[in-house]
């Protein structure tokens, strides 16, 4: 695995996953998917549907971050 992928996907250790972050990159990265064969299906992308799949985007975005901040907060501190 490339180390800034597994620089994104990991903790604070740089060892242990964090599913949140796993959930969330996926999710956005499904939705740009998607987005890309919407608009190569209807050969088509109007004003409307750019602010409808930003908000869309930026809402899994948004629920990503606070994932992560949430989980950041319950976490306790690495052992040392």
């Amino acid at each position: 695995m490339p180390k800034f992928l597994k620089d994104i996907l990991t903790g604070v250790d740089g060892e242990a996953y964090s599913a949140a972050k796993a959930v969330g990159l996926g999710g956005a990265v499904l939705y740009l998917v998607f987005w890309t064969l919407q608009v190569w299906h209807s050969w088509a992308f109007l004003p409307s549907d750019a602010m409808g799949y930003a908000g869309g985007l930026g809402t899994v975005l948004g629920a990503m971050e606070g994932a992560v901040v949430l989980k950041s907060k319950l976490a306790s501190p690495p052992q040392t």
